[in-house]
């Protein structure tokens, strides 16, 4: 689909049963993607995926990969490529350390709306550190944490 679309801008696939291979082909085929949503793809979606997007796709807007295997450094790296994110969902993304959100979201200016839901690893001073980066954040989903 990604070969053949390459014009795509919205693309949700959630809940599917992709891995970071099809990510990465989205990627590099869909460099004008502004939306993904690939939440809850199983166990085969992580690092690579978001390094892909990182590389390939500067204009995304909203990201949504709850339930994925990132980790700190591949979220860092999506940060500083893609400055333009207003939305981001890491709801459920275990790997991720306290130090490593609070770093990727401190390089999101444009960031409204976080999504950490599901989270154990969070703490008041993060969220302290979170609203001291993230000046335009309107919402935000520390629900189960």
């Amino acid at each position: 689909l990604a070969s053949r679309c390459r014009r795509l801008t919205r693309l949700r696939i959630a809940n599917c049963r992709f891995s970071d291979t099809a990510i990465e082909a989205a990627a590099r085929c869909c460099p004008g993607l502004v939306e993904l949503d690939y939440s809850w793809n199983g166990s085969g979606v992580g690092n690579g995926a978001v390094l892909a997007l990182a590389k390939h796709c500067p204009l995304l807007q909203d990201l949504a990969l709850a339930g994925s295997r990132v980790c700190d450094s591949a979220l860092l790296s999506l940060a500083c490529a893609c400055s333009k994110l207003t939305r981001l969902q890491v709801r459920g993304c275990h790997l991720l350390t306290e130090s490593g959100i609070v770093a990727a979201f401190s390089r999101l200016p444009l960031l409204i709306s976080l999504e950490l839901a599901q989270w154990p690893h969070i703490s008041d001073a993060s969220v302290e550190l979170l609203g001291v980066h993230c000046l335009h954040v309107r919402h935000v989903d520390l629900s189960m944490c």
